[in-house]
C-alpha cells in the first residue's frame, strides 16, 4: 500500500502536531475537524479513513486502529520521524511463539493487530512540539503539559498569540503550577519506568529533594529475595536513592544497608 493511498483520521492532543508530520510524509487527512481544515487548508472528507489515530486513555501517546497493512504503515511513519517512540504492546505478542525470541519490527509489522498503541515519552513530545510550531503559535513544553491540564495550555497559547515574547515565561509558570509543585519533601510518588519493548516497571518513592530539575526519591525495602544485577540479598532496613534530571536520559539508583553502608 503506497502512502499517498492511506487515509488517516487523527483526533486528540496531537492532532495538529500529527497532522503536520502525516501530510510531510504523503498521508491523507480524511475527515477532519474544522480547526484543521482551517489551519491547513483542508476540504471536507471525501472518504472513510483507513487509520483512525486517538490518544491513548493516559494521553501519553496514541492508538492507531484500522486495517493492518494501513496501521502498520502509518506506524513506521511514526517510528522512522519520532525514532524515540516506544511501541506499547502485550508482552507475549513481542515474541515468536513457543520460541522465546523476540521479533523484529519488521516481523512484529507484518504480523500485527489492528490496533497499535504508541507511547510518546519527553523527547518526543518536544519533537511533536516542534511541528505543531510550524502551524500555530505553541509554548514550549505544550504537550507534556497538555497531557496534564489542556484547558491551562489554551488558555496560555491565547495569551501567547498576542505576546509572543513571553513564551519562555508562560511555560515556566505552567511548569511550576502542574509539576513541579507536586514534588513537594516528603510527599510519595509513584514512577513508571516504559521500558523500550514497552513492558511499564511502577515503583513508589519519597520525595527527599527536587532544586534545579533534579529530583530524588528515598525508597524503602523489606528483606528477602536477592536485588537484581548486584547479587547481594535485601535486609530489612535497606533502603534506595532514585534520582533523575528533568529531560536528562539516564536515572541513577543508589542502594543502602540499613546503617547507611553502599
Amino acid at each position: 500500500m503506497e502512502a499517498l493511498e492511506v487515509g488517516v483520521r487523527v483526533r486528540g492532543i496531537y492532532t495538529t502536531a500529527l497532522t503536520a508530520l502525516f501530510l510531510e510524509a504523503g498521508l491523507r487527512i480524511v475527515d477532519p475537524t474544522a480547526p484543521i481544515r482551517a489551519r491547513f487548508g483542508l476540504g471536507t472528507a471525501d472518504r472513510d479513513p483507513d487509520v483512525a489515530v486517538c490518544d491513548t486513555e493516559d494521553r501519553h501517546g496514541v492508538l492507531l486502529e484500522g486495517g493492518p497493512e494501513a496501521v502498520n504503515l502509518v506506524a513506521e511513519v511514526l517510528r522512522r520521524t519520532l525514532p524515540h517512540a516506544v511501541r506499547r504492546v502485550r508482552q507475549e505478542a513481542d515474541l515468536v511463539p513457543g520460541s522465546g525470541q523476540r521479533l523484529s519490527w519488521e516481523e512484529f509489522a507484518r504480523r500485527a493487530r489492528t490496533r497499535l498503541e504508541m507511547e510518546f515519552p519527553l523527547d518526543v513530545k518536544r519533537d511533536l512540539d516542534r511541528w505543531r510550531a510550524r502551524v500555530v503559535p505553541t509554548l514550549p513544553f505544550h504537550h507534556y503539559l497538555k497531557v496534564i491540564d489542556a484547558p491551562r495550555v489554551d488558555a496560555a497559547e491565547e495569551e501567547l498569540a498576542a505576546h509572543p515574547e513571553r513564551a519562555v515565561e508562560l511555560a515556566e509558570k505552567l511548569k511550576e503550577e502542574l509539576v513541579y509543585g507536586h514534588y513537594a519533601p516528603g510527599r510519595v510518588l509513584e514512577v513508571r519506568h516504559v521500558k523500550p519493548e514497552g513492558r511499564v516497571h511502577a515503583f513508589r518513592g519519597r520525595v527527599e529533594a527536587f532544586r534545579e530539575g533534579h529530583l530524588r526519591l528515598v525508597r524503602q525495602f523489606r528483606g528477602g529475595g536477592r536485588y537484581d544485577g548486584l547479587r547481594v540479598p535485601k535486609e530489612e532496613g535497606d533502603y534506595g536513592h532514585f534520582e533523575v534530571a528533568e529531560e536528562g536520559r539516564v536515572a541513577r539508583r543508589t542502594y543502602f544497608g540499613a546503617g547507611g553502608t553502599p
